[in-house]
């Protein structure tokens, strides 16, 4: 994977600014998973890993072989009926998706906000795919998912026809993305106090550019020399990320966390308008959420181009309900014993099982949780 920036955009991770609020408590950092043996060892091997020690919590999770428990699992899953495509379009092989509701403390009913998008041949071009995920947030945020996943692809290939440099991909991501929130803004939904998240990936060729907001992620999966590596894709945007913290104050917003009685911070950083504690949104960038935007949260998305090698070997894309207790390397642990052999569906079970299991041992509530995987087969250069 040969990354070209655009945008002088990078991946690495942003210094803090000397008046960045301290990362939050529920934000955990972890350690690379042990590396996967060569495809040649897996006979004996049961997979996915059992996840130990995964932020502190000891216990044994779902195993791949556990057919009865993952039936009984598969109740709540929107898997596609026809998973794998054989035909090589594009650099993308075959894909697959899951997708699960969370639940309130009290097992109240809510409705799964997160939706996705997966097209192959994208507006009848067998050279491009288009793959995405958004998180939606709020009283409609189930709404606002929906109106993406049903119209930013209309977007995208709008621009794509009526753009005077058909090669500008991040313009043309860039604006489906605005053309999406406008939209929105003028649609029947009441996307004041509501957005969503939404990071997409295009492929085109041997190409690939990521265009996100907000904290949903993708990460690209490498095998190199036998060795699995995990490469992010986006970057979350976090309110207290450089960059993302001087627009909200230079907006005329705040960004501190949630207060106790006694004044005691509590959780991840959030953007408040200046005068008025609202919207307390733990993102600085989405689709919606008008009246987040007067204090700086925007909805122009970050785009991030690579160039694909046949080292890549698959993309997952997913939302925080993944991100919060699993790490990228935790996530692709899980994935290559189910890549190797071809079963992206139980690939995408195990995923969704495994957050699932860390969301439960965390307290009464659980996040939606959605997952698409690509498998890429990318040609030779030589």
């Amino acid at each position: 994977m040969k990354r070209k920036s655009v945008n002088t955009l990078t991946l690495q991770p942003t210094k803090q600014s000397k008046h960045t609020k301290p990362q939050s408590p529920n934000l955990k950092h972890h350690k690379s998973s042990p590396q996967l043996p060569h495809p040649s060892q897996l006979k004996e091997i049961v997979s996915p890993y059992q996840l130990t020690n995964v932020n502190g919590i000891h216990r044994t999770n779902i195993l791949a072989h556990d057919p009865e428990s993952l039936t009984k699992f598969d109740d709540t899953s929107k898997m596609s009926k026809s998973a794998f495509y054989k035909k090589e379009v594009n650099c993308v092989a075959s894909f697959d998706y899951k997708t699960r509701a969370g639940k309130l403390p009290g097992n109240m009913f809510k409705p799964n906000q997160d939706n996705f998008i997966t097209l192959q041949d994208f507006f009848g071009d067998s050279s491009k795919s288009l793959f995405a995920v958004c998180d939606g947030h709020g009283a409609k945020g189930h709404l606002v998912s929906n109106l993406i996943r049903n119209h930013l692809p209309k977007h995208i290939e709008a621009q794509y026809n009526h753009s005077k440099e058909p090669k500008d991909v991040p313009e043309i991501l860039k604006q489906g993305f605005l053309k999406t929130n406008a939209q929105l803004a003028t649609s029947n939904i009441d996307a004041k106090f509501s957005g969503s998240t939404l990071v997409s990936v295009l492929i085109s060729d041997q190409q690939l550019w990521c265009a996100n907001v907000g904290d949903s992620r993708a990460i690209l999966v490498r095998c190199t020399n036998n060795t699995w590596t995990a490469h992010p894709l986006s970057n979350d945007h976090k309110p207290g990320n450089t960059g993302e913290f001087e627009r909200i104050i230079n907006s005329g917003g705040r960004v501190e966390p949630y207060q106790d009685p006694e004044g005691n911070p509590i959780g991840p950083d959030r953007v408040w308008l200046k005068d008025e504690n609202v919207p307390g949104l733990a993102m600085s960038r989405s689709i919606g959420d008008f009246v987040a935007n007067r204090a700086g949260v925007i909805a122009e998305p970050e785009i991030l181009k690579f160039d694909l090698t046949e080292e890549d070997k698959f993309i997952v894309i997913a939302s925080d309900g993944v991100w919060e207790f699993l790490s990228n390397e935790n996530v692709m642990d899980i994935i290559v014993p189910h890549y190797l052999r071809n079963n992206l569906n139980m690939a995408c079970k195990c995923l969704v099982k495994l957050s699932l299991d860390q969301w439960n041992a965390e307290g009464d509530m659980v996040d939606d949780i959605t997952c698409v995987i690509v498998s890429l087969k990318v040609p030779s250069q030589n």
